[in-house]
């Protein structure tokens, strides 16, 4: 094999061994002339495997290309190329368990995620942000945008006089106001902050349709518009703590306003998207804090028998 260094035929095996998933051989070589060392893998011959991409073209399976696209994903990261060699050969091997001739970028990008999700989770988060194509917090802007066109153009006007009611879920009991401050507040607009407050205010025990306010109430206290108000609501509906339902009586329309619980910081890390969107606002070193602080009272019984009674 010619040497990559001084390109003279020639080299010689100093170390060999299996991967850890026994698919290869990993070599260690040594050229004989200018001393240099480099590493080969050694696999079996694979029938051809088409990949799929999302407008139907079709490429054949390159385990460089996503190898390249794992070096972007773990830069100033401490993961070695080793690791990511070895995160593409498993890779590989369950996209060829699949016993396809083709298999879908889709698939493939999934592969991809869980096995970053347990090498680093920043790495992972920013693997996560091109696969799911929101490479940063403007592009989700845009597409929130866009829904949320959609979405006016098929709400109801919302006026000051139109009536609203406080509900909380019963399993707001888990909510934490930590919490809402380190992983929700970082994503939200002030106004959606207040809004959330100013619900959180207003909620009293045993509601009731009838016990209604207007909304010119909460524009009041917020010294927002309607735009405005709408847009906070719409935050807060899209980090999943509200939830807003309609009703129509003999005293008009009324909007029921359910605020939900905020969901444990290591829920909040596994959501793709919130992760994408926390990481793109707070930056790398603040979000690698937050991840910390998420398993900070979290022992691991990596050597434990678990000897709970079963009731």
């Amino acid at each position: 094999m010619i040497c990559p260094q001084c390109q003279k035929e020639g080299s010689r095996v100093v170390d060999s061994r299996p991967t850890d998933d026994r698919l290869s051989i990993r070599r260690r070589r040594e050229c004989p002339f200018c001393g240099f060392r480099f590493t080969t893998f050694e696999r079996y011959e694979e029938t051809p495997l088409l990949v799929v991409k999302k407008n139907g073209s079709r490429e054949s399976f390159d385990r460089q290309k996503l190898l390249n696209g794992l070096v972007r994903s773990v830069e100033k990261r401490p993961v070695g190329m080793q690791e990511l060699t070895e995160i593409v050969t498993r890779v590989e091997s369950k996209v060829r368990r699949l016993g396809e001739t083709e298999v879908t970028t889709q698939a493939i990008g999934e592969f991809v995620m869980d096995e970053l999700k347990q090498v680093d989770k920043i790495a992972y988060i920013r693997f996560a942000s091109v696969y799911r194509e929101f490479a940063d917090v403007e592009a989700f802007q845009k597409a929130i945008d866009s829904m949320e066109k959609k979405i006016m153009s098929t709400t109801m006007t919302l006026q000051p006089k139109t009536g609203f009611v406080v509900s909380v879920n019963p399993t707001f009991a888990k909510f934490d106001r930590a919490t809402l401050i380190n992983y929700y507040q970082p994503l939200m607009s002030p106004a959606a902050v207040g809004l959330f407050y100013a619900l959180e205010q207003q909620s009293v025990a045993q509601p009731t349709i009838s016990n209604r306010q207007p909304h010119l109430t909460l524009m009041t206290q917020l010294n927002l518009g309607l735009p405005d108000l709408l847009t906070a609501r719409r935050e807060l509906e899209a980090v999943g703590l509200l939830r807003t339902f309609e009703q129509v009586d003999a005293m008009g329309t009324v909007l029921i306003y359910e605020l939900q619980p905020t969901m444990t910081p290591t829920e909040f890390l596994a959501d793709d998207l919130l992760s994408v969107l926390l990481l793109q606002m707070v930056g790398e070193a603040r979000f690698k804090v937050l991840s910390q602080m998420a398993h900070q009272r979290y022992l691991v019984p990596s050597q434990a028998i678990e000897v709970t009674a079963s009731f």
